[in-house]
């Protein structure tokens, strides 16, 4: 389902709360802000308002036609004022604010909300990564293998399925030309499926330029790891852990995923379940399987 058909907004409460930018603008301009993240939601393009011609035509009567906005604000603020319960003078004000301060961005005729936009395209990335998975697994249940003993059949299975580059446990023996797409080994080279993954590729973009002591640390984040724990946790609360582990003075642990799991652990971050993450338990050896077995008996 598209964000757009959704009967809620996706508000991250603690992030609207904290946005310093949105802080520096007025009461006045977060009710117009508010009012206006609706009318995205409902949007042709999520997270976009664009102007028609007709509004760029009626905006010509309203006044200035240039300035920082190039005129632009006080075309949208007339577009906006037949949909929200505030006059044409405080919409403009508003959203003259929301721009100076990032919060909004005008491209060409666009007005943009850059979270909604982006929150749009992974919900569509994950919703074809969906889709193929299932044709995938149709495929594989409606054209089971009829020799299970068929290496090609079952590589060739794999890699329907796959939705990341193909990797090779024995490195030593093959290797991997991302570029050209082949692998070269001490046999025949094969051709193998490489596929970007824009938003893991996005995710170490954001560790390098926000938490780059974690971007060097001896073991980061793969892609696996990145999926696995947005399983479990916020986006958002991962990247704010990762920067906490950044400002550590003394980070010298390995992995990247493992300390970051730990320190949500620690800091008792709720899980997408609702309660946070239990940490596991020691594994009992002999000596506590004998306690466990004579306390049993005494209880009996």
């Amino acid at each position: 389902m598209a964000l757009r058909d959704q009967p809620y907004l996706p508000l991250y409460v603690q992030d609207f709360l904290t946005d310093e930018k949105l802080a520096e603008c007025s009461a006045s301009a977060n009710g117009v802000y508010i009012r206006i993240m609706c009318l995205m939601h409902k949007s042709e393009e999520y997270g976009k308002i664009s102007l028609k011609e007709k509004d760029i035509c009626r905006g010509k009567n309203i006044g200035k036609t240039s300035g920082k906005y190039d005129g632009k604000v006080e075309i949208f603020a007339g577009k906006l004022a037949r949909h929200l319960p505030y006059n044409f003078d405080e919409i403009e004000s508003g959203l003259t604010e929301l721009l100076d301060e990032g919060v909004l961005s005008i491209d060409d005729n666009t007005l943009c909300q850059k979270r909604m936009i982006r929150d749009a395209e992974i919900s569509e990335k994950r919703s074809v990564s969906g889709r193929r998975g299932a044709i995938a697994s149709n495929n594989r249940d409606n054209n089971p293998d009829p020799n299970p003993d068929n290496f090609a059949g079952q590589f060739a299975g794999a890699k329907e399925a796959a939705n990341s580059e193909n990797e090779y446990e024995n490195k030593n023996d093959i290797d991997i030309d991302k570029e050209k797409g082949f692998a070269k080994g001490k046999g025949k080279a094969v051709e193998v499926e490489v596929i970007n993954d824009v938003e893991f590729d996005a995710f170490k973009t954001w560790i390098s330029t926000n938490a780059p002591k974690v971007a060097k640390m001896d073991e980061p984040f793969t892609r696996d790891q990145y999926y696995a724990i947005l399983k479990d946790y916020r986006l958002d609360d991962v990247k704010h852990t990762l920067e906490a582990m950044h400002n550590y003075k003394k980070l010298a642990t390995r992995s990247a995923y493992l300390t970051c799991r730990n320190w949500l652990r620690r800091d008792n971050v709720p899980t997408l379940s609702g309660s946070p993450e239990a940490p596991a338990g020691p594994t009992p050896g002999k000596v506590g399987s004998a306690l466990g077995a004579i306390a049993g008996a005494l209880r009996k």
